[in-house]
């Protein structure tokens, strides 16, 4: 009755009392709609950029929310700090990757309220700050890294189940609550342990843990002294568990550019630690290099660095095979994969090498982003298929199981699709 008169007061015609009811039902149906938004990364680009995800679900905003549902298959640039809340959840796949653009960046998994929910899972890259779990799940799958470049910190009923890899540059905070960790991954801890509550107790004895005490930063997060049951390890088994490599390389890539008549190599780092710069390589077969440009590294830096090198008289044969040497300030090299090109052609191109008898390496020249690799019998019969990407190594196809004849190897991608024949 009270209800009744207040509805009476304020809206005293039956019209607007209608409109009353309409715009609360229009709220209900926006709340309902934004927890079922869903955005899925559709290329390379800024997490805070609409043309970066596609979006499915009613009312959703044009980039994700807390309470989103968000994969990510692509190179994507973490812009913000960001919370995962509600019925939210994180999905990194195998060929994605979420890197801050700058430091400071934090992601927060849940709130401490709700339910319990695996709010993160990992098979890709994640570079942040800092990470917060707070009654959340969190799965970081065999062969995934997150880099941690000040702090984690579980609290509040939080779990990880770790089978990659962890590389923490500062300090591990367990907090309040029952947190675990299990898996059979590996940890390293350049900070200490800060604990309100016994520390690794409920650690998994199956994991590789190791707390060198080697920094003290912990970006003002944390108070208390290392926990006394911490496993601390500074020797050079400790250090060799998850070396700090001198530069993450997100990619490398190499295309023929018609238009200039030259070949464009371009390449992206998440991080750098005294890198003086690198060096483009060029072969014609492969094997043999020799430089033709450098270009200055960023010495040490914690956000994703951005290059290329135009190579103006490129090499008239067929195909030709680019590399990056990474140079260190102390003069220590590392190499990049090999990046190939076939020159005079800018789309997608897809060349069978052989190795070894029955065994050939796939060279996808032009291939930006991700596809597949399928092999054919003549008869038309899937012999194998494999997941490609313009940043891992190149493919390899076995046929020494399979019969002799020919074969067809077929590779599609967003940009198109191409096939090759060869001979077992």
């Amino acid at each position: 009755m009270v209800f009744e008169k207040t509805l009476h007061t304020f809206f005293p015609s039956v019209a607007m009392r209608i409109l009353y009811f309409l715009v609360l039902a229009s709220l209900g149906l926006s709340w309902t709609a934004q927890a079922q938004c869903t955005y899925t990364s559709q290329k390379d680009g800024n997490w805070n950029d609409p043309a970066t995800w596609k979006t499915t679900g009613t009312g959703c905003g044009t980039v994700p929310g807390a309470g989103a549902t968000v994969s990510v298959g692509h190179h994507v640039a973490f812009t913000g700090d960001y919370l995962v809340n509600g019925e939210g959840s994180l999905t990194i796949a195998t060929t994605g990757s979420l890197v801050q653009d700058q430091s400071g960046r934090t992601l927060t998994l849940g709130d401490g309220t709700g339910s319990q929910t695996t709010r993160l899972t990992q098979s890709g890259r994640l570079a942040v700050s800092s990470l917060a779990i707070n009654k959340s799940n969190v799965a970081i799958h065999n062969g995934a890294t997150l880099t941690l470049y000040c702090n984690l910190t579980q609290s509040n009923q939080s779990n990880i189940t770790l089978d990659g890899d962890i590389n923490l540059l500062g300090t591990l905070n367990i907090t309040t609550g029952n947190v675990s960790a299990n898996g059979a991954g590996r940890m390293r801890v350049a900070g200490c342990v800060n604990s309100s509550n016994g520390g690794f107790n409920n650690y998994s004895s199956a994991l590789t843990i190791c707390v060198q005490e080697i920094v003290a930063n912990n970006c003002g997060a944390g108070a208390g002294t290392c926990a006394p049951n911490a496993p601390i390890n500074n020797d050079a088994a400790c250090r060799s568990v998850l070396p700090v490599l001198p530069v993450t390389l997100l990619y490398a890539r190499a295309a023929w550019q018609a238009k200039q008549a030259a070949v464009q190599v371009q390449w992206a780092t998440a991080t750098e630690e005294q890198n003086a710069g690198f060096t483009v390589e060029r072969s014609a077969d492969g094997r043999e290099f020799q430089a033709v440009g450098a270009v200055p590294g960023a010495g040490t830096s914690l956000t994703p660095r951005y290059y290329a090198y135009a190579d103006a008289k490129p090499l008239s044969t067929r195909l030709s095979y680019y590399r990056l040497r990474q140079n260190d300030f102390d003069g220590a090299v590392h190499y990049s994969p090999l990046m190939v090109v076939r020159n005079g052609h800018s789309g997608l191109g897809l060349e069978l090498q052989p190795t070894t008898e029955g065994v050939f390496r796939a060279l996808l020249p032009g291939l930006t982003g991700t596809g597949q690799l399928a092999v054919y019998s003549a008869a038309g019969r899937l012999v194998s298929t494999a997941a490609i990407n313009d940043h891992d190594a190149l493919p390899l196809i076995d046929l020494r199981r399979q019969p002799a004849g020919i074969y067809l190897v077929r590779a599609l991608t967003p940009a198109g699709t191409v096939t090759q024949r060869v001979a077992r």
